[in-house]
């Protein structure tokens, strides 16, 4: 029973125990990333597997539930980062981070692409994989440059670190690159300002260029002080010495190596203070100040402790070798040489080492960044013939719709010109039927006034028999009445509107009938307009009984021998 209360105390506690991650989701979504980080270094990071891994899982479910697709690539490149500090460069561990950099892109987001393309390339590089750690430290700065390294957070700190990594590997040119874009950034850590400046310097002095390495390890100093932080000051007092010292100013170099051999004792930075008391000691031999010496040396001896490497056994025994020497303690001074000889060879096959390991790591890191440019060279390649490709059948197939617009358009056009042709075609026949049905109904009114004539010719013939005057106006008048009324101009303009209400009617004709007279082809006009003997005879100039005539005689013309078939059904066929 005991047991299971236990139990059950236990499960209740874990049940409610408050993750290190639970507040992130109160946070707002831009403060979410760099709160994050900092609980990793400070309260998961050196924590066992398991509570670190327990606690990377619950940070991605908070991401998931939160929807932030930056935490949620955060949280899988940290989870990568915490398999690898338990078991160093493994499998796991490069498939996460290359998951980070693949949901980043899925995410469509480049600063978190660039980010974790970063961290890889500081995971390749903390187990020493150095030409992948540069592939990806290179690809990343690249993104960061085109997205502006305003936009990166850290970006400082970033550039230090691949600075640094070029530095140690002794190509000096590109370190100092970074490290001056360093000193461009609007914000710096503390610590990285000084300890950029301080590596701008350091490469300064190994290039023999002693005017910029004073420089920038005064501006170092320069920033200690502004900072309030002794342990700089003292670092960069102990460098500035250093080179007043090489170039004999040691009145100068002195009161500064006093400085900061006071500040590195306050502050426990024992292999600083032993290396300023025994410059100080070299200092003091140089101007016979023996005993002082003595002094100094004893000093630094009572630091060892603190200080066991071949460069500080190298320190202690040149200035042993100038005060012996000095001093004439000459069996002193050859056994002080004979080690400072030993501990020198040492240190040359072990430089000799590393400028060999260094020209061999350069030599392998250029070689595979030469054959990954290689390989974008190639890609770049491939895409532009590809984009090439695709441009020319772009162009084509613009090149097509426009010509498809241009026909359908000049089609459309065509087709509207056409409709108003044949509008202006239907109103010009409308016109030319009004115009001929006008002119027949003028003929038919001359028709009926000329009858009206004719009857009062007939009357005044009747009554005025005999009177002079009267005579004459008959006269007249009876010529009026049997003139022509189809004058040629009149038969010209009858003839064009006729042609345009009935379209190549006398043209048929002239093909179906050929040599007809003018008074037959007017006739079977005036047959076509389906007027009466009456009417034709008017407008003709004729006796209705002549009219009757010649119809009879133009349908024996037409179609001789078929009885009982009217000139009317005949004209109708033609």
């Amino acid at each position: 029973m005991r047991l299971f209360l236990t139990s059950l105390l236990v499960l209740c506690a874990l049940c409610g125990r408050a993750g290190v991650f639970d507040g992130v989701g109160a946070l707002a979504a831009a403060d979410r990333m760099a709160r994050v980080q900092d609980i990793y270094n400070k309260e998961v990071r050196y924590k066992d597997s398991v509570t670190a891994i327990r606690s990377l899982n619950e940070l991605t479910s908070i991401a998931d539930k939160l929807q932030d697709k930056p935490l949620q690539c955060l949280a899988v490149s940290l989870l990568a980062d915490q398999y690898a500090r338990t078991r160093g460069i493994n499998p796991l561990s490069t498939k996460l981070h290359n998951d980070a950099i693949k949901m980043a892109e899925r995410f469509r987001l480049p600063l978190m692409v660039g980010l974790c393309t970063h961290r890889l390339g500081r995971y390749y590089y903390n187990f020493k994989n150095y030409p992948f750690a540069f592939e990806y430290m290179l690809r990343a700065d690249n993104i960061f440059r085109e997205l502006g390294y305003d936009e990166v957070p850290d970006i400082a700190e970033i550039l230090f670190f691949v600075g640094s990594t070029y530095y140690e590997m002794g190509d000096y040119e590109r370190a100092e690159s970074f490290l001056q874009n360093v000193q461009k950034q609007k914000k710096i850590g503390k610590y990285v300002q000084k300890q950029s400046l301080n590596t701008l310097a350091l490469i300064h002095r190994q290039q023999g260029d002693t005017v910029n390495a004073l420089l920038y390890f005064e501006k170092t100093l320069a920033a200690s002080v502004k900072q309030d932080d002794p342990v700089w000051m003292g670092i960069s007092y102990s460098n500035i010495a250093s080179i007043y010292f090489h170039q004999g100013r040691f009145a100068e170099a002195y009161p500064l190596l006093r400085t900061s051999t006071q500040l590195s004792l306050t502050h426990k930075q024992y292999p600083d203070a032993y290396g300023n008391l025994l410059l100080m000691a070299r200092i003091e031999i140089l101007q016979n100040r023996l005993q002082q010496a003595q002094q100094k040396i004893d000093s630094a001896i009572a630091l060892q402790q603190y200080v066991n490497t071949p460069i500080a056994r190298k320190q202690l025994y040149e200035a042993e070798v100038l005060l012996y020497e000095k001093t004439n303690r000459q069996a002193k001074a050859l056994e002080a040489q004979r080690k400072l000889l030993l501990v020198k060879d040492s240190l040359s096959i072990s430089k000799d080492q590393q400028a060999y390991q260094k020209i061999l790591l350069r030599m392998e890191t250029e070689r595979h960044l030469n054959d990954i440019d290689k390989l974008e060279a190639d890609a770049r390649s491939s895409a532009i013939k590809r984009n090439a490709v695709i441009v020319v059948l772009a162009l084509l197939v613009l090149v097509l719709l426009l010509l498809y617009n241009r026909n359908r358009l000049k089609a459309r056009t065509d087709a509207a010109a056409l409709q108003a042709e044949k509008l202006r075609a239907e109103e010009q026949l409308k016109n030319a039927r009004q115009l001929l049905q006008n002119f027949t109904e003028n003929t038919r009114q001359k028709n009926e006034l000329i009858e009206k004539f004719s009857a009062e010719l007939q009357r005044l013939k009747g009554n005025l028999t005999g009177d002079p005057l009267y005579e004459e106006r008959l006269k007249n008048f009876d010529r009026l009445v049997h003139s022509t009324i189809l004058t040629d101009t009149e038969w010209n303009s009858f003839r064009e509107l006729f042609d345009k209400v009935h379209k190549d009617f006398f043209t048929r004709l002239e093909q179906k009938l050929p040599g007809l007279s003018l008074n037959d082809t007017r006739l079977i006009s005036l047959v076509k307009l389906s007027l009466n003997n009456r009417e034709m005879a008017r407008m003709m100039g004729m006796d209705e009984n002549a009219i009757a005539e010649a119809k009879q005689r133009l349908r024996e013309k037409i179609h001789p021998g078929q009885d009982g078939l009217g000139l009317e059904d005949l004209v109708q066929a033609i």
